[in-house]
């Protein structure tokens, strides 16, 4: 069975078992009666969890509520299908590697520039 992500910043911060995730009509993530909430800030935070230990639900900020996709408080929801082929799972990239003077990155040796492709773009003059 598939989970459920919640992410932030690239980081998974919650991975849900599909079976456990309520998908309510207005499209709010709720975990065992519980709202999945993306708040930073530490007052709203104190603020809203407040509101939903009296379930005064109405009174949580509508930016804080987490649905499925991006959310305007800077989180994502999704299934592991759609977080594989996410942007911000993508594996870094890697860094060029630096070869030090003389390398003529059109060759791919040190060449100096003895291919007869002598472009500063492709020689790594320190």
């Amino acid at each position: 069975m598939s989970a459920l992500r919640i992410v932030r910043d690239g980081e998974v911060k919650l991975s849900i078992p599909g079976p456990s995730a309520d998908i309510k009509s207005d499209g709010t993530i709720w975990v065992s009666g519980m709202p999945i909430l993306g708040i930073d800030d530490p007052k709203i935070k104190t603020k809203a969890a407040s509101a939903v230990k009296e379930k005064r639900y109405n009174d949580i900020p509508a930016d804080a509520w987490v649905r499925l996709g991006d959310n305007p408080n800077g989180v994502w929801a999704g299934w592991d299908a759609e977080w594989e082929k996410h942007p911000e799972n993508a594996p870094p990239k890697e860094a060029e590697k630096e070869y030090g003077r003389g390398y003529c990155y059109n060759c791919d040796s040190y060449c100096y520039g003895d291919c007869g492709d002598f472009h500063a773009t492709n020689i790594r003059e320190i």
